[in-house]
């Protein structure tokens, strides 16, 4: 275990505040932000069993609401470009704050590794991705879904990612579950067919979109741990793995 505050910070940028948590080990140690997925509740104990992953191996750990799930927002009336915005003002804010931001993570849930997909920062060097909900094709649509509200859109496969924008993710874990009934297991496995070499996966048979059975988050911390680790230690090696429980 390691000693760590709780800083409550504010991301302002023109007339939008955003709200954040940082569990702080140290501003010298790395840095690993959360991405929820739709039902948003970053800040509360729902995903302190996250949190807890990555402070138990002296990481820091960020989290925040995006506009939409502020108070007296709604997130039908934001979008995937808003939400872009959004992580760019969280990025400016942490290297504010202080933290060493060469090489930091990014861990995200369900629609949320949509956004992680699409962050356009060399500085980030792993990605941990729970039941993404993602969708590919030969060519995108952001363009033009990007700017849709999210009331207008149905579902998550309605934004598409071509292999390319997928090809040179960072170094990727990814967990899903057999039993998921809002992504499809042909859309999971193609996402990691198309991920960069630098890759692990895991396929958990009982598990649903939740991955929130406490044998699944051990499973995870167990997993995930050592995978980060070599990551930001630079031991780099390609990876290709299928586990099934």
């Amino acid at each position: 275990m390691h000693n760590q505050k709780i800083i409550d910070f504010k991301v302002i940028n023109s007339n939008i505040t955003l709200n954040g948590k940082i569990n702080l080990i140290s501003k010298t140690n790395p840095v690993v932000i959360f991405i929820p997925g739709i039902s948003g509740k970053a800040l509360t104990d729902k995903f302190d069993w996250i949190a807890n992953v990555f402070t138990d191996i002296g990481y820091n750990f960020v989290r925040f609401n995006f506009r939409g799930y502020e108070e007296g927002n709604s997130f039908e009336e934001s979008s995937l470009e808003n939400e872009l915005e959004d992580f760019s003002n969280l990025l400016k804010k942490i290297n504010e704050i202080g933290f060493d931001m060469q090489k930091y993570g990014v861990i995200a849930k369900s629609i949320g590794a949509l956004k992680a997909l699409l962050i356009q920062d060399s500085n980030l060097k792993c990605t941990g991705l729970l039941a993404p909900a993602i969708s590919l094709d030969k060519k995108d649509n952001l363009s033009r879904t990007k700017k849709v509200l999210y009331k207008n859109i149905g579902e998550y496969f309605e934004y598409k990612l071509s292999f390319n924008m997928v090809k040179n993710s960072p170094a990727t874990i990814v967990f899903y579950g057999g039993k998921d009934q809002v992504v499809n297991k042909e859309d999971s496995e193609n996402l990691i067919k198309h991920l960069s070499n630098l890759k692990e996966s895991y396929y958990i048979s009982n598990e649903d979109h939740s991955l929130e059975e406490a044998k699944t988050k051990l499973f995870i911390k167990e997993m995930i741990t050592p995978f980060f680790k070599s990551i930001y230690k630079l031991k780099i090696h390609r990876l290709v793995v299928q586990w099934v429980y």
